[in-house]
């Protein structure tokens, strides 16, 4: 090497197979959107097992939605409950709504339920119509530009629970969703 350094060639070889392994189990997602990034923008979404959805957007202006996922339901495989669906449709239709005020920005995005935020952070799930709304997510937030993290967060601290029990949101203004 340079300037008469020495490498032990068996520790390098270690340390990049620690790297490696390192960068292989990483389970989110998340880019460097410009040198000097906007701040993060928080969104709270969450959905009922009958198919209720809402989520609350957290900067100013802030705004909030209540919809019912009925237009999905049809297209679900049949199971025990369809929460975990619903959990995932009501970030799309979060990343829908507020997509103009996302546009190359860093979202992070707050899920109370483990099976959707699993899946959203990895982008991948085993049942097919779970992953195609997954993937719906993920190609939306490519087209916009968005970084985005998920995080969990209990049930009792999501402001996404009222919107999506048709109760409204402690703040901000009522969006349609179209």
């Amino acid at each position: 090497l340079a300037a008469g350094l020495s490498v032990d060639r068996a520790l390098l070889l270690g340390d990049l197979r620690w790297w490696s392994s390192f960068a292989g189990s990483r389970t989110s997602c998340a880019a460097l959107i410009s040198p000097d990034p906007l701040p993060w923008v928080v969104i709270y979404t969450d959905a009922t097992g009958r198919g209720s959805i809402g989520g609350v957007l957290c900067e100013e202006p802030s705004s909030w939605f209540s919809d019912h996922a009925g237009s999905i339901s049809s297209q679900l495989a049949t199971r025990k409950t369809q929460v975990n669906a619903f959990e995932v449709f009501a970030v799309l239709v979060g990343l829908s709504v507020w997509g103009p005020r996302l546009t190359g920005r860093r979202v992070l995005i707050f899920v109370d339920n483990t099976v959707a935020l699993g899946c959203l952070r990895k982008a991948v799930s085993s049942a097919a119509d779970l992953e195609a709304l997954v993937h719906g997510a993920w190609a939306l937030m490519d087209r916009l530009r968005v970084a985005a993290r998920f995080q969990w967060v209990p049930s009792k601290l999501n402001l996404g629970d009222s919107p999506s029990r048709g109760k409204g949101a402690a703040l901000g203004t009522q969006l349609v969703v179209p």
